[in-house]
């Protein structure tokens, strides 16, 4: 069935492959939508990196059948930051690459920066062809940051599409949705690391309410490392819902190496 059509227009069609074959036979693909990682990419610098906080807050997880509009508003808002130590005072040249819409706002030394993203187009193979065309994009962002001698904080936020991921759909029924984004923790290798470096993660996610809105129902959290082509599972601590929020935290040793973190969740 084309996704192209309404499910109307083969409906006719559509009674007939029921009576001589098993559902699935003439059932539509699984819809997955693959957003690109983000990133913060800098020149080599005479930079000390101490550590990294990362926080995702995400909108509530995905139920109901396949809307890409929709999918393709919802978004995590981000904070990322970096503590670095400098020797002396240094301009630095900052680049965040990442898969979402708007404007990038970066703080540091008591300042806001907003930079205006630019569109850089994915190979087809990396995107999801019957999707709205800024799914299809990634977004760039460019910042100089004044530094000063000693202890610096810089602070990237932004708004992260999210992926998709749908399975167990029928034509009598709503699949369910895995969500979840990703990102680099590696690409300032080319900055020296504290010998302890390391990144402290929240991963947030707006609480579903329960049968007949008496508490909460239960989502999934997970999240995992990427390296060398090789996974491993994080460790999440998720704690009870609090300001209606489903709050997972994790630390993440880091090295000096590619590494992805992948976050994602869904409804139980």
């Amino acid at each position: 069935m084309s996704l192209c059509k309404p499910f109307s227009a083969k409906f006719p069609a559509v009674l007939f492959a029921f009576a001589a074959m098993p559902v699935s036979a003439n059932m539509r693909a699984p819809i997955h939508i693959e957003r690109a990682s983000s990133e913060l990419r800098a020149m080599p610098a005479n930079l000390r990196v101490l550590n990294e906080v990362l926080e995702f807050r995400c909108p509530k997880a995905y139920i109901g059948k396949p809307d890409f509009k929709a999918l393709a508003e919802r978004f995590c808002t981000v904070r990322v930051l970096y503590r670095v130590s400098a020797g002396t005072a240094a301009q630095v040249n900052l680049v965040f690459v990442f898969a979402g819409n708007g404007a990038v706002v970066w703080k540091h030394g008591g300042k806001s920066f907003r930079s205006t993203p630019s569109a850089l187009q994915l190979p087809e193979k990396k995107a999801c062809t019957y999707c709205p065309d800024d799914v299809k994009r990634v977004n760039s962002a460019e910042q100089k940051i004044e530094l000063t001698a000693g202890i610096n904080e810089i602070e990237v936020n932004y708004d992260q599409a999210l992926s998709y991921d749908e399975s167990g759909h029928s034509y009598f029924s709503d699949g369910s949705w895995w969500q979840g984004f990703s990102y680099e923790l590696w690409p300032i290798a080319e900055w020296q690391w504290a010998p302890d470096f390391s990144a402290e993660l929240t991963f947030s996610v707006a609480a579903r309410s329960g049968f007949l809105g008496i508490g909460y129902a239960d989502d999934s959290l997970k999240c995992r490392i990427a390296e060398n082509g090789d996974h491993t599972d994080l460790l999440l601590n998720v704690g009870k819902v609090s300001g209606g929020r489903r709050t997972a935290r994790a630390r993440i040793s880091l090295k000096k190496r590619p590494q992805r973190l992948f976050c994602s969740y869904a409804a139980d």
